[in-house]
């Protein structure tokens, strides 16, 4: 019989865990959240029903989550993981309530993208305007460890878990592929027959 229902890869709306709940009230409803790069799940939280938004909940093990402020600046060295600390290891990070980027450091964080040539590199992801941006993600050493910074706002509540307010650009999911919405919108802007 059916005890346990994992929810991952997409945010898991009130919505939809409330009517889990309906049809399957002895079951018990996890959470998980996870970027790609980071092995797929890096926290979890057992659902309770009403809960509204759905909480991404705690670090799994040997992970640890970090709110940090959005406007601050991450290296992107063209080495991998360069050994540097960045962010600053005396970085003060965001207290409770207070909306910030979701920055996962661990075992669990990968160690960069595998490019077209088939080598490493830890820059970030194409923006709106077609090039490398540092500012949409990338990897980092932190504390000694692999860190990664996911563009997920995130807001640690006074339970001490974390809540997903949304993405810091215009990335969208659809059926588990990202899509930079803003980099389709520039290059088909791009095109002469276009205005």
């Amino acid at each position: 019989s059916l005890r346990e229902i994992f929810s991952s890869g997409e945010e898991l709306k009130p919505e939809l865990a409330a009517r889990v709940c309906q049809l399957f009230p002895s079951v018990r409803l996890v959470n998980l959240y996870g970027p790609t790069e980071c092995t797929i799940d890096v926290s979890f939280h057992e659902y309770v029903n009403g809960e509204d938004p759905v909480p991404i909940g705690r670090a799994v093990a040997n992970t640890c989550l970090l709110v940090l402020p959005p406007e601050e600046s991450f290296s992107t060295e063209t080495s991998l993981l360069p050994e540097k600390s960045f962010p600053s290891e005396k970085m003060d990070l965001l207290p409770v309530d207070v909306p910030g980027e979701l920055c996962v450091t661990g075992d669990l964080v990968g160690m960069g993208y595998l490019d077209r040539t088939g080598n490493l590199n830890n820059m970030g992801n194409l923006n709106s305007t077609g090039d490398l941006d540092e500012n949409a993600g990338g990897f980092f050493i932190w504390n000694g460890a692999p860190a990664y910074r996911t563009g997920d706002f995130v807001l640690l509540s006074a339970r001490g878990e974390l809540l997903y307010l949304g993405r810091r650009d215009r990335q969208e999911k659809l059926r588990g592929m990202r899509i930079d919405t803003g980099a389709i919108e520039n290059i088909l802007m791009s095109g002469r027959n276009i205005r």
